[in-house]
């Protein structure tokens, strides 16, 4: 019984998901994540100097 509950969860999170993507403006994880690992990197760098 709990497979198929978790199962149905599942289910329901991945078209919640894939709406929400599609019909808001949901910013793009990986690009954030890049970017301030970049900035993270740079201000490092200048402390070294």
């Amino acid at each position: 019984m709990s497979l198929l509950k978790n199962a149905i969860v599942f289910g329901i999170g991945a078209v919640s998901g894939i709406y929400t993507a599609q019909n808001y403006d949901v910013p793009n994880l990986t690009k954030t994540f890049d970017k301030t690992i970049d900035q993270i990197k740079d201000l490092v760098g200048s402390k070294k100097d």
